[in-house]
């Protein structure tokens, strides 16, 4: 059975250690509850921002994956000159690719971060850390030596994190980033002696640029 459950989770990505999932929910909680926070300092607003972005997949991610693409949007505010803190949530997309002649399927996130910028004369570094919520699902019926299996895979997220490096003006931004994220891979294998149920975490990896409007 383990067997088969290995074979089956490849073709979303390669299995790496295990990290802590309930750890990085606790870290997540705790970043959002002190960004948050931030709004009882009375620091200006400095808006809203959106973003796009384009990335390929590094490491263990570009086993499965041809690109990681989607969007953000952002809320800051000023803390400092020169540095503000801000939530972020947004769509997060890996296309896969053809492993041994087969297309996996596409895997999805829900992006929630902390996130935060420094600025120096038009430059400036930022980083972002929470949770990627898991979107993706996959149900398969195979048959081997002759004895017929169901499966269904679940993609439950896990940390992320993004330092990010741009070119600032008033009206939008330019930056490369390096993102990299977890996600604990759940999967239930029925047979006819039963259901035998499975989780590992994956490590994945993506470095692109993005383009972000300040509206």
């Amino acid at each position: 059975m383990i067997r088969l459950f290995v074979v089956y989770v490849n073709n979303l990505f390669n299995f790496v250690e295990t990290l802590n999932y309930f750890n990085m929910k606790k870290l997540l909680l705790s970043a959002v509850i002190a960004v948050f926070g931030l709004t009882g300092l009375k620091a200006q607003s400095t808006g809203l921002e959106g973003e796009a972005f384009l990335g390929l997949p590094m490491g263990d991610a570009s086993d499965g994956a041809s690109l990681n693409l989607g969007i953000n949007l952002a809320y800051y505010w000023d803390v400092a000159e020169g540095f503000k803190v801000g939530a972020l949530a947004g769509f997060d997309h890996w296309i896969s690719k053809k492993v041994d002649g087969e297309k996996g399927k596409d895997i999805s996130y829900l992006p929630i971060a902390a996130t935060a910028k420094y600025s120096f004369d038009q430059f400036y570094v930022g980083l972002d850390l929470g949770f990627a919520l898991g979107l993706t699902s996959e149900k398969e019926s195979f048959e081997v030596y002759g004895y017929s299996f169901s499966a269904e895979t679940k993609s439950k997220g896990g940390f992320l994190f993004r330092p990010r490096f741009g070119y600032s003006t008033s009206s939008f931004d330019i930056f490369a980033f390096y993102k990299g994220m977890s996600d604990k891979v759940e999967a239930t294998i029925n047979d006819s002696d039963g259901n035998e149920s499975f989780s590992e975490t994956i490590s994945m990896g993506s470095l692109g640029v993005g383009f972000t409007y300040k509206f």
